[in-house]
């Protein structure tokens, strides 16, 4: 690294990785994370009013929705990062927590609900379908718009391997 000699990946790699996130980064996932944790929020309203007749305890639900929100938030904010930054060790870590908070809501509520009409099992699969698309969807543009931004003003220009 400093006596001359050509840079390994490795060396490239911990240069990159050992940094902390940059400012706006984190003030991205904080915001991301807030917003999960509203939606969530907004979720528990909807239950209490939906599927709370079909015996599924709304406090129980709520703890679930809330805690699972925040993580949720930060983990799905950790996987743009990883990719991003071409990390996919770290990437298939967070994303393996974002998809079990995903998930952990409508699970409860599957397992915990009685007698629900089948209405109920079919809005639940769609919603699953659609905001997994959606956030599928919204990973790969967040990503791409990363790795193509310009750096921010007075940061070390990285050069990815």
């Amino acid at each position: 690294m400093g006596d001359g000699a050509p840079d390994t990946a490795s060396q490239r790699q911990a240069r990159r990785t050992t940094g902390p996130p940059s400012t706006r980064r984190r003030v991205l996932e904080r915001l991301w994370i807030v917003g999960s944790v509203a939606y969530g929020g907004l979720r528990v309203f909807i239950a209490d009013r939906t599927v709370k007749r079909y015996g599924v305890n709304i406090w129980a639900f709520a703890g679930v929705e809330l805690v699972t929100s925040f993580i949720y938030g930060l983990s799905s904010a950790r996987v743009v990062g990883a990719l991003i930054d071409r990390r996919a060790d770290r990437a298939v870590r967070w994303g393996v927590l974002t998809a079990a908070s995903f998930l952990a809501p409508e699970t409860f509520i599957l397992l915990t609900g009685r007698r629900m009409p089948t209405l109920v099992y079919i809005v639940i699969g769609a919603l699953l379908a659609t905001l997994g698309t959606v956030a599928a969807v919204s990973l790969r543009r967040k990503v791409r718009a990363g790795r193509h931004r310009r750096p921010e003003p007075g940061a070390t220009p990285v050069t990815l391997s």
